[in-house]
C-alpha cells in the first residue's frame, strides 16, 4: 500500500465534505494525464493507494472529489 501525503488545498476541500464511514472519505482522483483513479480511502491528509494501481505523485493530481455509489 502507497501512502501519499495531499497538498493542503485538497485536504481544506475535503475538510467540508461528508465523512463514507468513521474517520475517513472514499475520493475519486483525476490526474492531469486524464485518468480518474476510483474509490481510494483518503484519511488524516492522507490517500492510501492500492500497489495494484500506476503510480502517480500528489503533484499529478488536477482535482479530488467524493466517490458515490457510481463512482465506485
Amino acid at each position: 500500500m502507497m501512502r501519499l501525503r495531499l497538498a493542503q488545498r485538497w485536504s481544506d476541500k475535503l475538510a467540508h465534505q461528508r465523512e463514507t464511514g468513521m474517520g475517513y472519505q472514499r475520493v475519486l482522483v483525476h490526474l492531469k494525464a486524464g485518468r480518474t483513479i476510483g474509490a481510494l480511502v483518503y484519511n488524516a491528509s492522507v490517500l492510501e493507494v492500492s500497489d495494484d494501481l500506476p503510480p502517480f505523485e500528489p503533484q499529478d493530481i488536477s482535482d479530488i472529489e467524493l466517490a458515490t455509489e457510481q463512482g465506485r
